[in-house]
């Protein structure tokens, strides 16, 4: 992984499927989403299959207290009381 970039977060490189063979993703850095959380690209066997999550931004910890947004509410978080 290259050296980390202030407000940056890397995406290492994976194996994508095009349709017809495997081809290699090149990582990158993608611009830091405030809130928000990446999800890295993975391989995952599910029943027998292999299936490529293909990662992407979903909400995160807004308020960076260690717990994710939704379970910012009692009784799931020991902060928010």
């Amino acid at each position: 992984m290259p050296a980390a970039r202030r407000g940056y977060v890397w995406v290492p490189g994976y194996w994508n499927w095009n349709g017809r063979r495997h081809v290699w993703q090149q990582g990158v850095w993608v611009k830091e989403r405030r809130g928000y959380l990446y999800n890295q690209p993975a391989w995952v066997e599910r029943g027998g299959h292999w299936e490529l999550r293909r990662g992407g931004w979903a909400r995160g910890d807004a308020d960076r207290d260690g717990v994710p947004n939704g379970a910012d509410r009692r009784p799931n978080d020991p902060y928010h009381r």
